[in-house]
């Protein structure tokens, strides 16, 4: 929050340096300029001798006796003129007498523009004529835009930039009424009249963005295409010069990809090619110019190139989207080109890759509609998507399920970039992987991929989401059946007791996950002794709490659940503040998904630390209370672990390191061992601020391990703040408390 208020104060300090001059500064004594500003306010509620509101012509009397009273002071003029034009014409009925008054006032902005003296005054007046026009209706506005413009066009060089937000919140307003031609004229206008303006070169490149996107018929798209070719250099400059990297991307993609797009809706394929190779020479990694290339060459009548850009798409893909719209473009050429075979195999693959019920819509259509045109009649095709929609039934639908047949040669290229991506402990990674092998027609090793990423899968509930739809797609490709990732999803959700929550009972639901071989050994021996390196230097650091995690992910890998859980334990356990117990709840959740195999207890842990038993509504007996998913079991640490901190733990209690040696006992498991420790430490803790928040924070964070929630904690807080007499000072009473460390 306080950082939010800092920026926030720079960018009002940055406005005021940017508009010295050009903001008034007043003569007149701050507390009659208020008073007069009241005034103002008040005179829209005004009536006359008759209890009717005033006319305009009464109100601009009123005005006329307030100006007056600022005498020669122009600022404070001008000021209350503002405020009567928003608050009072503005507000008011629409009709002829509002708007030749509001030109009245424009007029006095415009002439002071137009005067000589102070150049911040003329900026001033010419940027204020502008905003009051905005606002008007269309005839005023368009009767006093040419004039206002002239003069802001006067004051470029001391307000370079001026001219063009004039211009171009003209090209907006026209665009909004429907005036497209005269709205691509002022564009024209905006392109030749400020040719080496930067913030001219921004607005051309937003503002054909939205013409592109909003045109309303072929034709009008036909001119804008026409209005854009004179400056599709420049903007394709600008956007080079663009040095975010991800926002130059951003911006490549989003432009690109609609002007191309248009391109090809008037049918002029040839320019669209054209800018599309330029697109790929300098984007040659993004899979949305090859897909943008592809639907260019089939349009010239480029078959084979388009087939080829459009493989190339899938092949460097780094989105699941992207590669699932290039292989939409294998099934289309297919089709296009009178192979029909070749299309139901490339919708197979489409099939296999779907990652949602709209992906997978879209590709049960696409091979229907091939398996038709190859027929010649649809009992195949209606055949086909009720199997999908309804699984196999006793007529033996089964049989128009879908054979699949990857070209061996492009399978071979998609598998060996499978092989070039780097895992290490990357839920992402594995989802990429496994992309390709799907692709590749491999769906059982996708599988074996993804449970391996499953173990390791971070808390950002985006990659969970994507981990379980890929894994999805993976069981739906293995069987060929649109149905067949459904108990794997039911199990995600309601885990083994199924949707009433309830073992024993009929509705349970088994593991469907296949198995799969352990992981990473060596990597586990790696992390293990890196974690024990930083254990034995700082063990309540973040440093400790980042290695201990690394350790988990490896057990994981391995497929030591209970290890890995365990460890995740103790890093929650030794985290003693708010941010790294976020992160440690979230890796025990995490570690708690890739022991069971699913996300509803992983989910009930997060709720349990939050509420507690209690529950969302706090209060015991109701029907949202909660129970520990760690009630009764046991923890497990790796054995080498364990052993390899005992000489530190003995070396540290024969030094009287009792801070140190609490902290390692809790590591290992021993949260009573650490409590007794701690309370030795009390004793060492000189009583500033610093050291008796980081030694309290020691307790918690024992009492934490101890119990497995932070709830214990409470108690050994208020007794610290009240004493054994409790809250109302009192002994003998029911908020007596005891001392939580009296036993140690």
């Amino acid at each position: 929050m306080f950082s939010k208020a800092v920026s926030g104060l720079c960018v009002w300090v940055s406005f005021c340096i940017l508009f010295a001059g050009i903001c008034p500064s007043f003569g007149m004594d701050y507390k009659k300029l208020r008073g007069l500003e009241n005034r103002i306010y008040e005179i829209r509620g005004m009536k006359d001798d008759k209890g009717v509101g005033l006319t305009y012509a009464g109100k601009i009397s009123v005005l006329s006796e307030i100006i007056n009273e600022c005498g020669d002071d122009t600022d404070a003029q001008l000021r209350l003129y503002n405020r009567f034009f928003y608050d009072v014409l503005m507000k008011g009925p629409k009709d002829q007498t509002q708007t030749d008054e509001a030109i009245k006032i424009i007029d006095i902005y415009k002439k002071l523009a137009d005067g000589v003296g102070d150049q911040g005054k003329k900026i001033r007046g010419a940027f204020e004529a502008s905003r009051m026009l905005s606002v008007m209706d269309r005839d005023g506005y368009l009767d006093g835009f040419e004039k206002i413009y002239a003069e802001a066009v006067k004051l470029k060089e001391a307000a370079p930039d001026l001219p063009v937000d004039i211009l171009n919140s003209h090209i907006g307003r026209l665009w909004e009424w429907k005036m497209g031609p005269e709205a691509l004229d002022m564009f024209a206008r905006l392109v030749k009249d400020f040719p080496d303006n930067g913030k001219a070169t921004w607005e051309i490149y937003q503002r054909a963005q939205y013409f592109l996107r909003d045109y309303r018929e072929r034709a009008e798209l036909v001119d804008i295409l026409t209005a854009i070719e004179p400056c599709r250099d420049r903007i394709a400059g600008r956007i080079e010069s663009e040095k975010d990297a991800r926002r130059k991307q951003g911006m490549y993609s989003d432009w690109y990809s609609r002007y191309i797009g248009c391109l090809l809706k008037v049918n002029n394929s040839k320019d669209a090619l054209v800018i599309a190779t330029q697109l790929t020479d300098v984007a040659p990694d993004s899979s949305n110019a090859w897909i943008l290339k592809a639907k260019a060459q089939k349009a010239v009548g480029n078959s084979k190139d388009a087939v080829a850009d459009a493989r190339k798409a899938v092949r460097i893909a780094s989105s699941m989207k992207s590669a699932f719209e290039a292989q939409t473009l294998l099934v289309d050429f297919a089709l296009a080109d009178g192979y029909p075979d070749k299309a139901v195999a490339e919708g197979r693959i489409l099939f296999d890759v779907a990652m949602d019920k709209n992906e997978l819509g879209v590709a049960v259509q696409k091979i229907a509609k091939a398996i038709a045109v190859k027929d010649g009649h649809l009992a195949n095709a209606n055949a086909f998507v009720l199997f999908q929609k309804s699984g196999p039934t006793e007529e033996g639908a089964k049989a128009f399920s879908v054979a699949r047949n990857v070209d061996p040669e492009f399978s071979a290229e998609l598998l060996k970039a499978a092989d070039s991506i780097e895992l290490g402990v990357s839920p992402a990674a594995h989802r990429r992987k496994a992309m390709f092998q799907l692709y590749a027609g491999k769906p059982e090793i996708a599988l074996q991929t993804m449970m391996a990423g499953y173990r390791i899968l971070d808390t950002d509930s985006k990659s969970v989401e994507l981990t379980i739809r890929c894994m999805a797609a993976a069981f739906r490709a293995i069987a060929g059946e649109a149905l067949a990732a459904e108990p794997f999803l039911s199990y995600q959700e309601f885990g083994p007791s199924g949707p009433d929550g309830a073992p024993g009972n009929g509705d349970d639901l088994a593991n469907p996950y296949p198995q799969v071989a352990p992981l990473g050994e060596e990597a586990v021996k790696i992390a293990e002794g890196k974690a024990l390196e930083v254990l034995k230097n700082s063990p309540d650091s973040d440093a400790t709490i980042d290695a201990l995690l690394e350790y988990g992910s490896a057990l994981s890998m391995a497929t030591r659940f209970d290890e890995a859980l365990s460890i995740a334990r103790v890093a929650y356990n030794i985290s003693n503040d708010q941010k790294s117990l976020d992160k440690t709840v979230m890796a025990v959740a995490s570690a708690i998904r890739a022991q069971r195999g699913q996300v509803s207890y992983a989910n009930q842990y997060i709720e349990f630390q939050k509420y507690g038993v209690v529950g969302k509504d706090k209060e015991v007996g109701t029907a949202d209370d909660l129970q520990d998913v760690f009630v009764g079991a046991v923890f497990k640490l790796p054995e080498s672990f364990v052993a390899g901190l005992q000489p530190e733990i003995a070396n540290n209690e024969k030094a009287g390191e009792w801070r140190q040696t609490g902290y390692l006992k809790m590591i290992c498991g021993d949260a009573e061992g650490a409590l007794s420790a701690f309370k030795k430490e009390r004793s060492h803790v000189d009583f500033t601020d610093k050291s008796v928040s980081r030694h309290v924070g020691d307790i918690l964070a024992a009492l934490k391990a101890r119990d497995g929630n932070t709830f214990g904690g409470d108690n050994y807080v208020d007794f610290q703040r009240f004493g054994p007499a409790g809250r109302d000072g009192k002994v003998g009473t029911a908020d007596d408390l005891v001392d939580p460390l009296a036993k140690y």
